[in-house]
């Protein structure tokens, strides 16, 4: 198989992502309730393709390993994911957490174009992002409504809490629980979770193409993986937003497409400005928002992975580049971790 890669997740049903915060009862309350997020994190791609692999006989990782190195551990430490897209019939969708949607994909060059023309006059210092955030929130709904953003649906779902017991299932007294899942169904069908891989593939993925069924997300929901030839994230991107072009000289903007992550320490813009300049790149302005973000559950040591700064995707940061390799900064990502299992994707988008 190709050192190129495309992972496909066929989704049948509404699914659950589940966003930060807790769902256990003993922590929430009497009323537990989750909310799925419109796509599923880099670590629901990479513990997926990970379990599968454990699944087909390859060594399960040490328990004290850092949690990224665990991933890496099984799926080689040149391995580099990039996700997640929504592909719905023929349409391409990008995550926007700021604009609280999904955006179609052929506008990602216009949104960045409509935020430099708002915040570019009004912005004096680097380190000044509130201020042109604060103009487009004025008029938010105007602006997803020109990109076209979309609102995934939610579908609800209530039910009791239930234990085991003498092997028949009880209901826990006054353990209530609510679920809002994710239903892409009214965008239309079929409907795809995309990444692109690069890397060496383990030898276990030497099947053409690879098709497996597997539980993704939570609630032991049924996808279909598939793993195929080539990059069709990558591709589309050369096509409608490079040109074709290989090397750019002017300004960028990077569409952030999954959360960045950064440690505690510093403030944002510091961790941004060291990314960029360690990069060869020169940062312009950041758009954006960021979260406390944690990397998921280990269930091997049982117990929540570190928590984080992150920069939501629908974030862009605006850099000027001299004679730079776009597909080297696609493969990149942005981030002071986790970017080889697809934290920080970006898509570089030239303005000029």
């Amino acid at each position: 198989m190709s050192s190129y890669c495309t992972i496909r997740f066929r989704i049948f049903e509404p699914m659950m992502f589940r966003g930060p915060g807790e769902f256990d009862p003993s922590a929430r309350g009497l009323q537990a309730r989750a909310v799925s997020l419109m796509l599923p994190s880099p670590s629901t791609v990479a513990g997926t393709l990970s379990t599968v692999l454990l699944e087909k006989g390859m060594p399960t990782p040490a328990k004290k390993e850092e949690w990224t190195k665990k991933y890496l551990s099984i799926l080689g430490s040149d391995m580099a994911i990039k996700c997640p897209l929504l592909l719905v019939g023929d349409e391409l969708y990008v995550e926007d957490r700021v604009l609280g949607g999904l955006l179609p994909f052929e506008n990602v060059r216009l949104k960045a174009r409509l935020v430099l023309e708002v915040v570019s006059h009004r912005v004096r210092d680097a380190r000044d992002m509130v201020e042109g955030l604060q103009l487009l929130e004025e008029n938010i709904e105007g602006l997803k409504n020109k990109l076209s953003v979309k609102s995934a649906l939610l579908s609800e779902k209530v039910g009791i809490g239930l234990e085991t017991r003498n092997k028949e299932k009880m209901a826990r007294v006054g353990l209530i629980y609510s679920e809002s899942l994710v239903d892409y169904t009214e965008l239309g069908y079929p409907i795809e979770i995309l990444g692109d891989m690069s890397g060496r593939i383990p030898e276990k993925f030497n099947e053409r193409p690879l098709k497996v069924s597997v539980r993704f997300g939570g609630e032991g929901r049924i996808s279909l993986m598939e793993i195929s030839e080539g990059t069709k994230i990558l591709n589309k991107i050369r096509g409608h937003i490079w040109n074709g072009k290989k090397r750019f000289t002017g300004r960028l903007a990077l569409y952030l497409v999954s959360p960045a992550l950064f440690k505690s320490g510093s403030d944002l813009i510091t961790h941004i400005v060291k990314w960029a300049k360690s990069m060869g790149l020169t940062f312009i302005y950041l758009y954006g928002e960021t979260e406390i973000l944690g990397g998921g559950y280990s269930l091997d040591v049982r117990r929540r992975k570190p928590l984080y700064i992150a920069l939501k995707p629908g974030s862009i940061i605006f850099v000027k580049a001299n004679n730079y390799d776009l597909v080297e900064l696609y493969w990149s990502g942005v981030g002071e971790l986790a970017t080889q299992i697809g934290y920080g994707t970006i898509i570089p988008t030239p303005l000029d």
